[in-house]
């Protein structure tokens, strides 16, 4: 009752919310767009987190602007912004991989939504960084120049021989993992950065979920 009163309550009718939420684990948590981020370093990592988009981009962040005033690549774990009218960034997401050299981003959109995989082109993103300032150098991985990676740093997810295998892609694994993808058996992925037909399965079972978004 505390939480739809306090959140929910002028954009939706309590029938719809409790719709929405009667599966929910009553030991879990939901997250806002950064809280995506706040709650990984905090319950995965240890490292207790509580900021909101806008300190993101203004603490956390460099090499930052306007995404159309950065010419430079999109990169794997970059940052990207919503700014609202009052030029606070007001909604964050990351570069999660690429379709056809387009970025795709992770992010957290409300109750109804829940975490999706969105293209770049067809969200209202205003801004991008590098959380530098809170990552260092394992903020992003671009590498344009490595086997795996094209001209534009994009990793493209496919079961390939030799086998792929890095940074982007064990970042993907436990993206995975967190979301509840598993393999083919049903089975959580060996974080390991491999990328075999175990994360093939997986990925495609993330594709197909958000289907609809990958191909309006």
């Amino acid at each position: 009752d505390l939480y739809y009163k306090q959140h929910y309550q002028k954009t939706m009718t309590r029938a719809r919310f409790d719709a929405l939420t009667a599966n929910w684990p009553r030991d879990g948590f939901a997250t806002d767009c950064q809280g995506l981020l706040d709650a990984f370093l905090t319950y995965e990592k240890g490292a207790a987190t509580d900021i909101n988009a806008d300190m993101n981009y203004r603490l956390w962040c460099t090499e930052k602007g306007g995404i159309a005033e950065i010419d430079r690549p999109f990169a794997i774990g970059e940052a990207v912004f919503r700014a609202g009218g009052s030029g606070r960034m007001e909604h964050v997401g990351w570069v999660c991989g690429f379709a056809g050299g387009e970025p795709l981003i992770v992010e957290a959109l409300g109750i109804a939504s829940g975490v999706v995989i969105t293209k770049l082109a067809e969200r209202n993103f205003t801004h991008r960084g590098i959380m530098s300032a809170m990552f260092g150098d394992y903020a992003v991985k671009p590498k344009a120049n490595e086997e795996n990676e094209n001209e534009a740093g994009a990793v493209r997810f496919e079961q390939r021989s030799p086998m792929q295998r890095g940074d982007a892609f064990l970042a993907m694994q436990h993206a995975l993992n967190f979301s509840g993808f598993t393999d083919g058996d049903g089975k959580a992925l060996a974080e390991d950065g491999k990328w075999g037909r175990r994360s093939q399965s997986a990925f495609l079972k993330l594709l197909s979920a958000h289907r609809d978004l990958l191909t309006k």
